[in-house]
Order: structure tokens, then C-alpha cells, then sequence
């Protein structure tokens, strides 16, 4: 089964002083246990610009021919190729004639600009024919910026989550070189609840394609989203996770955690402001020794068993004690690791963006004081990965922040922390690989 869990870093808040609070939400799923799996429908949207030309454009193509020696007989498969216009190359059919195909990835060729939107749409509408039910992925790749067809970040990236909403096309996005747009890529990919790489090297290709797939392969939980109610002593609340969000017709908000692969753990936090709890003249709890009502949370998933589909839904109710005595209000360290991480990626996410306007001593101010708080805590084995992330941010901004580099692996430490999945791919610099990553298989 499932599993989740749910702890506030403070239990137990000063009575009648309003306070922030963050509570935790950790689900892991469970272990595949057969190996009979559903057929599943990938397409692949390679851009073959020419800025891709040479090597680049082999080790796509190297990937390309990895992923079709893998497929199985009832497995769906499709490839799109764009440049300033896209192009169906293998269009998507299940039982595929796997020399064949790979005949037409070695005939693929580089071309012009890139029309990434182009390429996107036309991949969906090949996975849009695949059978109903059907497990729907895509892999967009490209090295460069969009600059023919639809040019918008924003209107791309809505384009990737109607995907999901309508067919249910999760993207995930692969940037490599110095040259692609790392903002778009990340928001096309957490629109669709999908994986981002940030890629120095093509040579790091046939690994982050395979790893999408088996990720695929070993699919357990889908769907799984998270509804959120705030109750009587909730002020305000705020996501610091990857979590993709809209409003329901019932007022809460239901936030998207995307799909699960077996032993998966994914983990977020949200950011809660409490409002002042009073209590009775002789210190007592005025309306329960329980505690009081903070946030409604109702979990709803697919979870695929050995033989069927099972739709689960899990509710809790998270409440939160007042108290006299300051020793009562203790931090229960074992949320530091998932906190600290996704408090670091929000303040690489907003320093960023000020570096975009040239605040740059602004920006170093805030990176030095966030890595303060977290060496305050003294426990430094729990808030290393927030730790780290936020001294190469610093170490990026002293060095050369101005080169493209340095901001996408500040870009993609943070989409990293925030999304914070034990199994979603490292493609980054081994030795900087976050502690909660599972390693690679060898």
C-alpha cells in the first residue's frame, strides 16, 4: 500500500501569538510486485535544429535506438522530429518493426530553427490515438531556445498542462548545452507534473531516456493529487513544493503531484500562518485538548496492483496544540531535511529572478542569509542538501553567474529541491546529486 505521512514542524505553538508553521507531506509508494505491466504509449519530440548538428544530433539519435530496443510488442511508441516545422518520423503504433524504425532515426537529419511548440503538439497528437487508459508520456528535447511558431514561456507551458488535463500527457523536458531556455523547459515539465534535466552533455542522453522509461515501466501510483481545506486557525498557506495547483468549485485547492514508480518517495512541504490560539484564564484549551483545527487534506490517487487499478483516497485532518510555556514549543527536526530543502530552493527561486535585474549584491545578501539560518539550526547532516544547493548558488554568483551555466544549475538545483523525488533521474554532476536521490542502477 501507500503510504503518507503528515508532520507539522511545531506540534505545539505559543497560545494567543499567531506564527508561521510548516507541515510536511511524504508519500512513498509501494513496490511493484509483478511483472505484467500495462502497455504504455511514448513519444519521444527530438528538435533537430541546427544548432544540433554533429554530435548532439548522434546521441539522440543513439537514445532514440536504446528506446526502441527496449519496447515491448504491446508497447506504443512514436517520434516527432522539428525544426522550424515538425515532423512525424515513426508515427505511434504499438508491436513496433524495431529495425525499421531505427532505419528512420539514422535517416534523421539537423535543419533550421526550432519550432518547440510545433514539435510538442505534434507528438501529442500522436500519443492522443493510443488506446484509452493507456499510460501517455512524452520526452521533448532540445538545445536551444524557441524562436518560430509560438514564442510565449508562459502560453507553452499551458500548452503542456492542457496536455495533461485533457489527454493525459505528462512531458518531461530535457535541456542540454548552454543555449536552451532552462525557465520554459522546468515550467513545461512541472505543468504536466513531469521529470526536467539539465544535461551539460549529449553523452548523458541514452541514460536519462532509459531512466524515462523504466521510470514508465515501473509506474504504481497515478494521478496523485492532494486537496487542501484550510480550517479554523489556518491565516494563510502556501506550496514550497513543485506542485502545479487549481482552485475546485468547493473552494479548496487541489494540487498535482503527478505519477509514482514502485519505491518512489516524494516529499513537499507548505508553508502555514497560524493564527492566534487563545486560551482559558487557567491555561486550558478553549475548544479541544486535541488541539486545534489547522488544515483539511484529502488525498486522492490510482494505484496499479498485479491485476487491477484501485482509485484510493486518504483524509486527514491536521490540528495544532497552544500553550503557556515556551519549553513546550519544540521543532521536530526529522521534517529539517524536507524543509530546509524546499525553504533553500524557494530563496534560489527568488534570487534569480532578482539577478535577472542586475540586484546582484541584493540577491548575494539573501543566498548568505538563507545559508546562515540553516547553519543555525546545527544539524548540519539534515539540511545539507539545502545547504549545498545554496552555496553553488553562491559560488555561481562570485564566479561567473553572468555565463548561461550558472544560472540553469541554479535553476535546476532548485526545481530539484522543490520537487524533491527519490527516483526521478540525477543529471546533473554526480558529486553534487542530492541525498535523497536514489543512486542510477548500474
Amino acid at each position: 500500500m501507500t503510504t503518507i505521512t503528515t508532520k507539522l514542524d511545531y506540534q505545539t505553538i505559543l497560545a494567543n501569538q499567531g506564527r508561521p508553521v510548516n507541515l510536511t507531506i511524504a508519500v512513498k509508494a509501494p513496490e511493484v510486485v509483478s511483472e505484467e505491466r500495462k502497455p504504455i504509449a511514448f513519444a519521444i519530440s527530438l528538435d533537430r535544429s541546427g544548432s544540433m548538428r554533429g554530435r548532439k544530433l548522434e546521441q539522440a539519435k543513439e537514445a532514440c535506438r536504446g528506446v526502441i530496443d527496449n519496447l515491448r510488442p504491446e508497447d506504443f511508441f512514436g517520434l516527432v522530429v522539428f525544426d522550424q516545422v515538425a515532423e512525424v518520423v515513426l508515427p505511434l503504433r504499438s508491436d513496433v518493426d524495431k529495425a525499421g524504425a531505427k532505419n528512420l532515426v539514422n535517416s534523421i537529419y539537423s535543419g533550421g530553427s526550432t519550432n518547440l511548440g510545433g514539435g510538442w503538439a505534434l507528438a501529442r497528437d500522436e500519443l492522443e490515438k493510443a488506446p484509452e487508459g493507456a499510460t501517455r508520456r512524452m520526452l521533448l528535447l532540445s538545445d536551444g531556445q524557441a524562436n518560430v511558431g509560438i514564442l510565449d514561456p508562459a502560453q507553452l507551458a499551458s500548452l503542456a498542462g492542457d496536455g495533461l488535463d485533457r489527454v493525459g500527457v505528462r512531458t518531461s523536458c530535457l535541456g542540454f548545452g548552454d543555449d536552451y531556455n532552462e525557465d520554459l523547459m522546468s515550467e513545461m515539465a512541472n505543468a504536466s507534473t513531469g521529470n526536467f534535466y539539465d544535461v551539460v552533455s549529449a553523452d548523458k542522453l541514452p541514460e536519462i531516456f532509459d531512466a524515462e522509461l523504466d521510470g514508465i515501466l515501473g509506474l504504481v501510483v497515478q494521478n496523485l493529487r492532494v486537496r487542501v481545506k484550510p480550517e479554523t486557525f489556518c491565516d494563510e498557506w502556501a506550496s514550497l513544493g513543485e506542485t502545479p495547483g487549481h482552485r475546485l468549485s468547493d473552494g479548496r485547492v487541489e494540487l498535482k503531484l503527478g505519477d509514482l514508480v514502485s519505491e518512489e518517495e516524494r516529499s513537499f512541504a507548505l508553508a502555514v500562518r497560524v493564527e492566534p490560539i487563545p486560551l482559558g484564564a487557567d491555561g486550558s484549551q478553549v475548544c479541544s485538548l486535541e488541539g486545534e483545527k489547522l488544515l483539511s487534506l484529502e488525498f486522492l490517487y490510482d494505484e496499479i496492483t498485479a491485476d487491477k487499478i484501485v482509485s484510493r483516497r486518504d483524509s486527514r485532518l491536521i490540528r495544532i496544540k497552544a500553550t503557556q510555556n515556551p519549553e513546550e514549543v519544540t521543532l521536530d527536526e526529522s521534517v529539517l531535511p524536507i524543509v530546509s530543502a524546499q525553504q533553500a530552493a524557494e530563496t534560489i527561486r527568488r534570487t534569480i529572478g532578482k539577478m535577472d535585474q542586475n540586484r546582484f549584491e541584493e540577491a548575494l545578501l539573501d543566498l548568505q542569509d538563507e545559508a546562515a539560518k540553516l547553519r543555525a539550526h546545527g544539524r548540519p547532516e539534515l539540511v545539507k542538501d539545502g545547504l549545498d544547493a545554496i552555496e553553488r548558488a553562491i559560488r555561481n554568483h562570485r564566479e561567473g553567474w553572468r555565463s548561461r551555466r550558472g544560472r540553469k544549475t541554479a535553476r535546476y538545483d532548485s526545481r530539484s529541491l522543490r520537487r524533491r523525488s527519490s527516483r526521478e533521474h540525477w543529471s546533473g554532476d554526480e558529486s553534487q546529486r542530492p541525498s535523497f536521490k536514489d543512486p542510477r542502477p548500474e
